[in-house]
């Protein structure tokens, strides 16, 4: 299906089929595709694990924040914050906007960003149409029973971030924050969100460096395994490639963005701290001073601590390339 908005209701542009929105009512519209195509990224022999993503939300559980999900990790909230405030914060600094806009949160899980981009818009006066899409049903559910209880006017999409269910040039902004390293082809989904974005929309990306977690890694590997012994600590640290569809190098990640035909606008490398598993080993009077130092660190020597940031932060927009041609 190719779905179009108006005020009150969703059409199909292809068969035509309507679909009404109640006022006061939301519904969770299920339009999961997945054709089962050998294309499904970088290796030929991973396959998309949609349960095993289903019971790490259960495991995790609702959130209104993502400080709350942090909280729920173990991590404390001065890492939280910092990691917000250059990677989620960026994004929202980036968002311009508009009157009648169509907004698109790609992977948006229990709702809470869409929210803020909501408040964004609402500063200026605006009222946007909200649109979330995500592989999780019960975020999904979690995010109508909020919506709803705060009376915010949405559509919320049960999806694939790779057939994304929605006609040609539908969105003003498309956001999609730590979800493209889930995606088993980004590079489809990349396209999708280039036919769904209007010509003058902006695209936000963000996702983790594999650079900076593989340098953290040898840098503090030392003094994690010191920490550990002391501390008697017996769990052992994720697998850097645990959870990730397709991890990402910066080269890779450029090189992804403008194959898919979009012109980035701006690429940064955010957050030069090391992973928030770290942070379980330090003392808590000690949480506050280190997130102080590095904030000092990320604030003054940004360029020169580049390959230890752990998200590129990404604004874009299409290209129009066969036009300039002609022009």
């Amino acid at each position: 299906m190719r779905l179009a908005f108006n005020q009150t209701s969703m059409h199909c542009a292809v068969c035509k089929a309507n679909f009404a929105i109640q006022d006061g009512t939301l519904r969770i519209y299920d339009l999961y595709v997945d054709d089962k195509s050998a294309e499904i990224g970088r290796d030929p022999n991973k396959v998309w694990d949609k349960d095993g993503f289903e019971r790490t939300y259960q495991r995790t559980g609702y959130h209104e924040t993502g400080a709350g999900f942090d909280e729920r990790e173990g991590y404390p909230e001065p890492y939280s914050n910092f990691l917000f405030q250059r990677v989620k914060g960026r994004l929202l600094e980036w968002v311009e906007p508009g009157p009648q806009h169509t907004v698109l949160d790609i992977g948006c899980g229990a709702g809470y960003f869409l929210m803020m981009i909501r408040e964004r818009y609402a500063k200026c006066g605006f009222a946007p149409k909200l649109v979330g899409i995500d592989i999780s049903d019960a975020q999904l559910s979690y995010t109508v029973q909020r919506m709803t209880k705060e009376g915010v006017d949405a559509v919320v999409v049960h999806g694939n971030g790779e057939y994304l269910p929605f006609a040609d040039e539908a969105f003003d902004l498309i956001t999609c924050s730590e979800v493209i390293e889930h995606v088993r082809n980004p590079h489809r989904a990349l396209r999708d969100m280039r036919r769904i974005l209007k010509p003058e929309g902006l695209l936000l990306l963000s996702t983790p460096s594999m650079t900076a977690q593989n340098l953290w890694g040898k840098i503090l590997s030392p003094f994690a395994f010191i920490a550990k012994n002391l501390t008697g600590y017996k769990s052992k640290p994720k697998s850097l490639l645990e959870g990730y569809e397709v991890p990402w190098y910066a080269h890779e990640f450029r090189e992804a963005i403008r194959g898919a035909n979009f012109d980035i606008l701006d690429f940064e490398y955010n957050a030069s701290i090391p992973h928030p598993w770290y942070s379980r080993f330090l003392p808590k009077y000690c949480v506050r001073p280190v997130v102080w130092g590095f904030s000092i660190a990320d604030r003054f020597f940004k360029p020169v601590l580049k390959p230890l940031a752990l998200h590129f932060v990404v604004r874009a927009r299409k290209a129009h390339r066969e036009q300039a041609a002609i022009n």
